[in-house]
Parts: structure tokens; sequence; C-alpha cells
């Protein structure tokens, strides 16, 4: 009577599946704030610490260099990212669809995927 109680809500199958939706939501979180951030460095001329190019020479042409190969580091980690997040969220698609279908077979309502 006194004290808390552990109550079972579901079973670990259900529980590793919720989990592993979790972790890949906080990725996607995580992938999004890099994207949020390579975007303003690009926007306000920022330099991340990734991508410092080091070019010998300090005129006008290897300053154009250095800024072109900063530009082009950032912009591909941009399209990684967006790669990433495409699939961090196909993967979400998938374990919610697998779970509807998990839940609903409990409930015996069938969901066809096509």
């Amino acid at each position: 009577m006194h004290g808390q109680k552990n109550i079972k809500l579901c079973n670990a199958e259900q529980a590793k599946r919720l989990y592993r939706y979790k972790n890949i939501k906080l990725k996607l979180y995580k992938n999004n704030a890099a994207i949020w951030y390579n975007k303003i460095c690009r926007a306000r001329h920022l330099t991340p610490t990734y991508a410092n190019v080091y070019i010998k020479g300090t005129n006008s042409r290897c300053q154009r260099t250095k800024d072109a190969a900063i530009r082009f580091r950032i912009n591909q980690e941009l399209k990684f990212q967006y790669v990433k997040k495409q699939q961090f969220n196909e993967r979400l698609y998938e374990l919610h669809l697998e779970e509807c279908n998990v839940t609903y077979t409990l409930l015996n309502i069938k969901i066809i995927v096509h």
C-alpha cells in the first residue's frame, strides 16, 4: 500500500521499438541543429572549425581560393546532412508503421501498407 509500485505498460519488445524510435528521433534533432548551424555559417560568411583550410600565400587570388574551398566544404557538409535527414525520416516512418501494425494486430485491426 505504501510507496511506489512499478507498473509495466508494455512488454520488452514494445519497449525496444519505442527506444529505437526515440533514439532515431534524437539523432534527427541533432542533425537538424547541425543543418541550421551550417546554414547560418554560410549566410553570415563564418568559417566552422571543421572547414578551416590552409593555403600558402596572402594575395587576393589565394584568398579567393581559400574562400571557395571553405564554401565548397560547407555545401558538401550540408548535402551530407540532408541525406542523413532523409534517411532518419524514412527510418522513423518505417518504425511508426511497424508499431501501428503491431498495436492494431493486438486489437484485431490490420493496416495494409503498399
